[in-house]
């Protein structure tokens, strides 16, 4: 086999490369890859709220300003699945499915005092685990024989090591920044197979992500009750988002709150908006039930596309100890760009992300 470079790089540095989205296939892997949404189930259950949050120590990843919410040191950790599946619609159907490791960090938060708060942690950020093989055939004779594959995979992710803090600025209003690490590698590989002559090419590629970053949070709180805004620098690998919500409590024994979110990701270029509306309800000491629906805007290169999402979660107090689990999908289609295939074949192409994830979180 001939190792091949050349020809294989000019092609994938054609493909346009989405700012960066929850969603999964083969666009985005030749992109940042897949956004995770949230650092473990308290925001993935709510759609991957970023200027929202509980004072939970994965406020060090989106809103530092909630750092200081809550009195006390606390220490959380999680971990999740990510399930990708790619529908491609052409003279047949062809499923892509990939697993990988999803929703996962482990944080502290340290409680200073009634007005000052600090936060440290690791979350993974992105993942680009992709793989498809597409198979050509000779029908030319009605053979059926495979005369060439073409195989495409790529693999790695971006994580980020962060620390901060925040504190009262007012009587109602609260600030935070965190410094953060963003570090990781992606790998991809094109493969050429001639089954029937001597073509066969194979190319390697891939980069690396080192940079510091910081996270900026704002929060106006009144009770329970608070409005929040959130910028996250960008990084090589890792688009700027900038993010803007509030969260209202109703009273009465069974506690419930309703919020809104929009959230801009890389301002200065793709401007891709995603809306989120979610709440939670307390039925019963102890236990609380949380839910999102999003939607966003991404903004394609060639077309405009959209994608849903939906989030649900749970979360059981028991004594000092906070077990949660969450469960969020996000949904979008496009009608090109798909390997294997060219664009005047494809009728549509629909990806698929979920994420699944378990944690807790502990008063210390």
């Amino acid at each position: 086999m001939k190792r091949f470079s050349l020809l294989a790089a000019v092609v994938f540095a054609m493909i346009p490369a989405p700012a960066g989205v929850e969603a999964f296939g083969y666009e985005e892997s030749s992109g940042y890859g897949t956004l995770i949404p949230g650092g473990g189930p308290s925001t993935l259950s709510l759609s991957g709220a970023r200027a929202i949050g509980f004072g939970d120590p994965i406020s060090v990843f989106n809103n530092p300003s909630d750092l200081s919410r809550i009195d006390g040191s606390a220490i959380s950790i999680a971990t999740g699945i990510g399930l990708g599946s790619e529908v491609l619609e052409t003279y047949s159907r062809t499923t892509r499915n990939e697993l990988s490791l999803g929703a996962t960090s482990a944080c502290y938060r340290l409680n200073a005092g009634p007005a000052l708060g600090f936060g440290a942690g690791i979350a993974k950020l992105t993942d680009l685990a992709y793989s498809a093989r597409q198979y050509t055939v000779d029908d030319s004779l009605s053979s059926g024989d495979i005369i060439s594959m073409e195989g495409y995979e790529s693999s790695g992710g971006v994580w980020e090591v962060a620390a901060g803090g925040g504190t009262k600025i007012f009587r109602w209003l609260r600030g935070g920044a965190s410094i953060g690490y963003r570090f990781g590698s992606a790998d991809f590989s094109y493969e050429f197979d001639d089954r029937v002559g001597e073509d066969d090419s194979l190319s390697e590629w891939g980069w690396e992500e080192e940079a510091v970053c910081a996270h900026l949070g704002l929060s106006a709180v009144f009770g329970l009750n608070s409005v929040g805004i959130s910028y996250t620098t960008e990084s090589d690998h890792y688009p700027a988002r900038v993010a803007a919500g509030c969260i209202f409590y109703s009273g009465g024994a069974s506690r419930g709150a309703l919020g809104f979110e929009g959230e801009i990701t890389d301002p200065s270029d793709s401007q891709i908006f995603t809306g989120r509306v979610f709440g939670l309800v307390t039925p019963s000491s102890g236990f609380e039930m949380r839910g999102g629906l999003s939607f966003t805007d991404r903004g394609s290169t060639d077309e405009k596309r959209t994608q849903m999402g939906f989030s649900f979660g749970v979360a059981v107090t028991l004594g000092r100890a906070v077990l949660e689990g969450a469960f969020a999908m996000n949904k979008s289609s496009r009608d090109n760009n798909g390997f294997g295939f060219s664009d005047d074949v494809i009728d549509q192409v629909s990806d698929t992300a979920s994420f699944f994830s378990i944690g807790m979180g502990c008063a210390i």
